[in-house]
């Protein structure tokens, strides 16, 4: 899958410039958003709970079927498409877990690498860094 995918990662963003960050978090809403959106569509079309449905799963079959979606010419295969989608994605109900516990935790590991506090030109690497503790 492509870096530029639905799915990328919002933890880090690639922009530098404020206005483009903005803009940035302002698509990452708009497209889930988007997904929320088709998952609410297909549970109402499918008398499900609109809980029921799985983001992660809906979320795969949109970009699996991007290409189709973005290559379509006629309404008409496209309102098959969509049917087809929609149905996908009720397809994917979650199971009645009613004991699990899902703490919030960060997957992301520390790297023991110093912080860049000052221009490249002028930073000076610590020799030790195999000891370097990066600070939280």
């Amino acid at each position: 899958m492509e870096e530029t995918s639905l799915s990328s990662k919002m933890d880090v963003l690639r922009c530098l410039t404020p206005d483009m960050v903005r803009k940035e978090i302002l698509i990452h809403f708009i497209a889930y958003n988007l997904v929320r959106h088709l998952m609410l569509r297909s549970a109402a079309e499918h008398s499900l709970w609109p809980d029921s449905v799985s983001f992660k799963y809906s979320l795969t079959a949109i970009e699996q079927w991007m290409q189709a979606i973005s290559s379509n010419n006629s309404r008409k295969h496209a309102a098959i498409l969509e049917k087809f989608i929609l149905s996908l994605i009720a397809n994917a109900i979650l199971p009645h877990r009613p004991f699990r516990r899902e703490p919030r935790a960060v997957k992301r590991r520390r790297k023991p690498y110093q912080i860049l506090t000052k221009p490249r030109k002028i930073f000076m690497e610590i020799q030790h860094i195999k000891k370097y503790k990066k600070s939280p």
